[in-house]
């Protein structure tokens, strides 16, 4: 099993200081990101995550919307061997007479064809107070989704934040809908915390993990064995830095691996 990490400054500190390891860092190829990926590869392997055009499984055109060429040259570049993609379809992506479903499945088609890499799906967050960015009740439909991962041979990339929330908005349990998930095709796994808000209820918000995220990993811990552990927390900029504090990457990296080691 391997462990990763989202790129910040901070990490690389920690890791240049020894006070954490891990074997991937994850980074997305746009914004912030950019010039940063070369000098990264010199100390760790890179996870490409995201190429800053919102790609995602039920967007609108995705054969003329993405950059098909870039994509799998920087894939092949930092030596992926997969991409995973976010399984959602959003009300603004309901262009025309749309069936939410056929517009799923076919954008796997599409990002099948052109990716040269395996594909893998990651479950996504229904929060109705996201409002226009609330991912559609069929994005996060565990029967369809289970179907397609069948039907495509697709591995999945199980965000526990995304579930919890979900979970949380539709009145389920987090373990209860996790398990409609096809376990058996889950090759990586996201951690990061959720928070609880006034407004718009269970978010997630990429803070630090707290109890009822850790009761989360300990339950899955015993049924899920991917092959990479990734801890979505951190990000580059100063005006990220509430979200990327050095003692809860090195904390909560500990604790991930003491679940997993």
């Amino acid at each position: 099993m391997k462990f990763a990490c989202n790129y910040s400054s901070v990490l690389m500190h920690l890791i240049e200081e020894e006070k954490v390891d891990v074997d991937f860092i994850k980074m997305g190829y746009f914004g912030p990101f950019m010039g940063l990926h070369d000098m990264v590869a010199r100390h760790k392997d890179i996870l490409i995550h995201g190429f800053g055009r919102y790609e995602h499984i039920g967007m609108v055109n995705p054969e003329g919307n993405n950059d098909w060429d870039m994509m799998n040259k920087v894939l092949s570049k930092y030596k992926n061997d997969h991409l995973a993609v976010h399984y959602s379809i959003y009300d603004q992506d309901m262009i025309g007479n749309v069936d939410p479903y056929k517009r799923l499945e076919e954008g796997i088609q599409t990002f099948k064809k052109h990716i040269d890499v395996p594909l893998m799906i990651e479950n996504m967050d229904h929060n109705p107070m996201y409002n226009r960015m609330c991912v559609r009740k069929e994005g996060v439909d565990p029967d369809f989704f289970s179907e397609m991962c069948e039907k495509y041979d697709l591995a999945v990339l199980l965000d526990t934040a995304h579930a919890s929330v979900t979970a949380y908005h539709l009145q389920m349990d987090v373990r209860d809908y996790i398990s409609k998930l096809p376990l058996d095709r889950v090759k990586e796994v996201h951690f990061v915390g959720t928070q609880m808000t006034d407004d718009q209820g269970l978010k997630d918000m990429h803070t630090p993990l707290e109890s009822r995220d850790y009761q989360l990993l300990d339950w899955l811990s015993d049924r899920v064995k991917p092959e990479i552990i990734t801890l979505e927390y951190g990000w580059p900029g100063d005006e990220y830095a509430w979200r990327t504090r050095e003692e809860a990457i090195v904390d909560q990296l500990m604790e991930i691996r003491k679940k997993y080691e």
